[in-house]
């Protein structure tokens, strides 16, 4: 039989006697002086403090396997090592060279280079006194030799780091093998999002379209207000899905619900000459107008819309148009546009050739190498010279420790990596969700002087 309910009586203060009323009376104030502490530094000598023994770090925290990181719940295995191995897959194309060919395959040349500058930075972490050991492996550009190669390769199972590849497919194929065996993987090239989930050994470099178009929204609400601004799509799904970026990384700045939007322009695709299109009501009269186009597909609607802004203004009116990095190596626009227009533009990297450090490292490569260094000489080189760093520094535990890194300027940008949520509509479903890390810093450059420099 179950016991009755025991309950248990109002919680009273002291009786006192009170003269007016010659009653004992309850008072729920304290009138007594209260008693104070004294307190005494013990010598930590004589009476050291209670710690913990190396068992209790096994326990682990409530719902967690011990000796789980905190990142997403994954042991991470990190340790610190005299000699760490690192795998590189590039896509070097070696089965499409014939040794009666003049000269070597044209889509080779990205990999080629590209571990050119890797090469340069080997020699500046032997300095510093890392120790690795390498081995490169041609993807030749497919997804059955880098299946194969994940498959077979079994020293790939003991790399400390993974460098490459190139194709979005392989991206994805070798953060799954990485995710698996719990190796550092490092994706130099690869932008796009939702690769892998719940992957924090997933680490990309270059920022996704998504990050471009926050750094854009942040860098147009530091100088403007958001009624003059104006997003500018074609009619097409993947276009107008852009737009959302936009708009929620304004309402983030705003930091309200009812801030304002940014105003949109969807271009119907029959209006792709835009001739005939009235942009007037979309122009500030005496203000300046910010057009935001995050696209770049079709080098003549992006020539088309340019031209018909600048002929749509009138005195006094001002505008001033943010593109996407594409732009910047368009061949048949009009740069005057450009100019006339203040256009700006975002890009994972901007190298100023004018630093001596750009310089020195050129003459380092072609001295090398006897050509001169493309863009991607200069990305195998601040790729492996960074995580080479942080290898030395965090050993494999290295992707849980990248946020502790402040901005870390480059030859040909700036490193600092953020962790992401490819799906945060999920993110409660998951214990600290994380699905990989990413480069979060995107230059804004304009175009002035007709050429594109930093904006800031």
């Amino acid at each position: 039989q179950t016991p009755p309910e025991e309950k248990l009586p109002e919680i009273s203060g002291n009786k006192v006697y009170n003269p007016e009323t010659g009653r004992w009376e309850i008072v729920m104030e304290v009138t007594e002086p209260l008693d104070t502490v004294q307190w005494l530094d013990l010598s930590p000598e004589q009476f050291p403090p209670i710690r913990s023994d190396a068992s209790f770090a096994e326990i682990g925290e409530p719902g967690r396997e011990p000796g789980q990181n905190p990142v997403s719940g994954v042991t991470p295995g990190g340790e610190k090592k005299s000699t760490y191995r690192m795998g590189v897959l590039l896509p070097f194309l070696a089965n499409r060279f014939r040794p009666s060919d003049l000269s070597i395959n044209e889509n080779s040349h990205w990999a080629l280079h590209f571990h050119g500058g890797m090469l340069l930075a080997f020699d500046v972490l032997k300095g510093e006194g890392l120790n690795l050991e390498v081995q490169v492996y041609d993807t030749e550009g497919d997804e059955a030799k880098t299946d194969r190669l994940l498959r077979t390769e079994a020293d790939l199972q003991q790399m400390d780091l993974i460098l490459g590849p190139y194709r979005r497919n392989n991206v994805r194929r070798v953060a799954e093998f990485a995710k698996q065996h719990q190796i550092v993987f490092v994706s130099p090239y690869s932008a796009s999002m939702g690769l892998s989930q719940d992957n924090p050994f997933y680490i990309q470099v270059n920022p996704s379209l998504k990050t471009h178009c926050e750094a854009i929204t942040r860098h147009v609400r530091r100088h403007f207000r958001p009624e003059q601004v104006v997003l500018v799509v074609r009619d097409r799904p993947e276009e107008k899905e852009r737009l959302q970026y936009f708009q929620d990384e304004n309402l983030r700045i705003s930091g309200s619900r009812d801030s304002v939007p940014f105003r949109q322009f969807i271009v119907r695709e029959e209006s792709s000459g835009l001739s005939e299109l009235d942009l007037t009501p979309l122009i500030l009269p005496q203000d300046t107008t910010i057009f935001i186009v995050p696209s770049w597909s079709s080098e003549s609607f992006v020539y088309s819309f340019l031209r018909q802004v600048a002929v749509s203004l009138l005195e006094g009116d001002h505008a001033i148009v943010y593109g996407m990095p594409q732009w910047m190596n368009y061949q048949r626009v009009d740069f005057d546009l450009y100019e006339k227009l203040d256009v700006h533009v975002s890009s994972a990297s901007y190298l100023n050739h004018f630093d001596p450090e750009v310089q020195a490292f050129k003459r380092k490569f072609f001295d090398r190498f006897g050509t001169v260094p493309r863009e991607e000489a200069f990305l195998g080189y601040d790729v492996t010279l960074f995580f080479g760093r942080m290898l030395q520094k965090y050993g494999t535990a290295l992707p849980f420790n990248l946020e502790k890194e402040p901005p870390t300027p480059m030859l040909q940008t700036t490193f600092a990596f953020e962790r992401v949520v490819n799906q945060p509509t999920a993110a409660p479903e998951r214990y600290n969700p994380l699905d990989q890390f990413e480069n979060k810093f995107v230059n804004i450059l304009k175009f002035e002087n007709y050429y594109f420099q930093p904006a800031e």
